[in-house]
């Protein structure tokens, strides 16, 4: 039903892809597992959204049960907390030093934060630009990834989603989805976990 209400319709789903780039939400199959939907606006045409990317994920056992009990996402932490090994990036944004710790760095893209432990977030977000972000890109990151746009938004949702491109060492390119919520039970904290998502990109081109 939830799931419905969200995206029940194609005209539903094209007017709120205007105003965002992204929509995710959970639900359930009738078999009890639980699952993440997300709808990625890739193209607008003539001022309507022309082209979206649909995919959809297992959440983890552990979420599943939570989620069972609440009949309610709380925030992405919890996810993050048992899929680590699915993601490239965590790292921990503190609000009262806009600073970044880093917790796990898995990808080779992103090799530039294996060894840094505490960094300005405004400084990360520029060696991210200079060195991951492929160049049409670069802008569009600057203006999104900025401590008060994150929390400004945050404060109206609990999870906040944004997709960029990267480039790899080989030349190639990425797609990585930046994920952004409040630490569990302590909002002066904020997760940060970067995903890649390339193959369902690339999978989403070919048809």
């Amino acid at each position: 039903q939830n799931l419905r209400e969200e995206v029940g319709s194609i005209e539903n789903l094209k007017k709120r892809l205007l105003e965002e780039d992204h929509i995710s939400c959970a639900y359930q199959l009738v078999n009890g597992d639980w699952r993440e939907a997300v709808f990625w606006r890739m193209e607008i045409s003539a001022g309507e959204v022309s082209k979206v990317i649909y995919y959809s994920q297992d959440l983890d056992t552990a979420m599943a049960r939570r989620m069972e009990q609440r009949q309610e996402i709380t925030d992405e932490y919890q996810m993050i907390a048992g899929l680590r090994e699915e993601y490239s990036m965590i790292g921990l944004l503190d609000l009262e030093t806009e600073s970044v710790h880093m917790k796990d760095v898995f990808s080779q893209e992103l090799k530039a934060f294996k060894e840094i432990e505490n960094i300005s977030f405004e400084e990360g977000s520029k060696i991210m630009a200079e060195n991951v972000i492929v160049p049409a890109e670069k802008e569009d990151f600057f203006e999104k990834h900025q401590v008060n746009k994150i929390v400004e938004e945050l404060n109206n949702k609990e999870l906040l989603s944004h997709f960029h491109h990267v480039l790899r060492d080989d030349g190639s390119i990425a797609c990585y989805r930046f994920n952004f919520c409040y630490e569990q039970n302590d909002r002066s904290k904020i997760v940060i976990a970067i995903k890649d998502i390339s193959d369902i990109v690339e999978w989403a081109n070919a048809k």
